[in-house]
Parts: C-alpha cells; structure tokens; sequence
C-alpha cells in the first residue's frame, strides 16, 4: 500500500527509490526502511495537526504532542 501510494504522489517514485537501494548495502539499510523514510518525507511536506490541539509544554519549553499528516 505505501508503495502504491508514494507512486501516485509521485511520478519519479520507482526511479529515486531504486537509487537509494542502489546506493546502500541491503546490510545498512532495509528495503521497508527506505520506504518508511519516503513515507515520512513525504508526509512531512503537506498540511499536518497535532494532538493534542493545544499541547502542554515540557521542562524545555517543547511541545508535548504527536504531530501527524492530514490526509484529504
């Protein structure tokens, strides 16, 4: 499914991911972790929400929440 879906987002989907296994041993880098990195990336440049809406900060001053990608 996150193949097929990266490959609708993206017409040069098949030819960057080939590059990134090409470029790295199957020993350093799984093929389902190069996906989940595009998945991430990918999920990254759109709209996204958090939970929860109004989050409480840690000792830092971080905000405490999940941030995740709206999906329309």
């Amino acid at each position: 499914m996150r193949i097929k879906l990266l490959s609708q987002l993206y017409d040069n989907f098949a030819a960057v991911h080939a590059q990134f296994r090409d470029d790295h041993f199957v020993k350093d880098v799984g093929h389902d972790d190069i996906i989940d990195a595009m998945v991430l990336a990918a999920a990254a440049t759109g709209e996204t929400a958090t939970l929860p809406d109004e989050p409480e900060v840690d000792a830092e001053g971080r905000p405490m929440q999940m941030v995740y990608p709206v999906l329309a």
